[in-house]
């Protein structure tokens, strides 16, 4: 296909996408036999909104953010909105982690006092 044709089809292609035309129709209007072809045609246009499908879990998702900035663990979370640990990992993984007791503060005993732990 030369280039100044091709040019022709692929500004059709793009103007018949934008107009709300499924790739079945703009195939049926242009001639295009081709999957590829069209494909290729349309190649960097964004798809129409329109095209989006919802995802099942996107409450799920938000929900499992809020509880993460809120400070809960990856098994609460978990075990809070009945979804895996790894579902979970997925979801939040781009926020902050939280902060961690130090070894010294681990090993702080739990009383305040400054009695051995072991007997002595």
């Amino acid at each position: 296909m030369n280039s100044n044709k091709y040019a022709t089809l692929r500004t059709q292609a793009i103007e018949l996408r934008r107009a709300g035309k499924s790739r079945r129709e703009i195939k049926a209007i242009l001639g295009i036999a081709s999957d590829q072809t069209l494909g290729d045609a349309r190649r960097g246009e964004p798809p129409p909104a329109w095209t989006r499908r919802p995802n099942a879990k996107d409450e799920v998702r938000a929900r499992a953010r809020t509880l993460r900035e809120e400070g809960r663990d990856y098994d609460e979370i978990a075990a809070r909105l009945g979804v895996s640990k790894s579902s979970v990992s997925l979801w939040v993984r781009d926020l902050p982690t939280l902060a961690r007791l130090s070894y010294e503060e681990c090993r702080k005993p739990l009383g305040g006092g400054d009695r051995e732990i072991l007997g002595g």
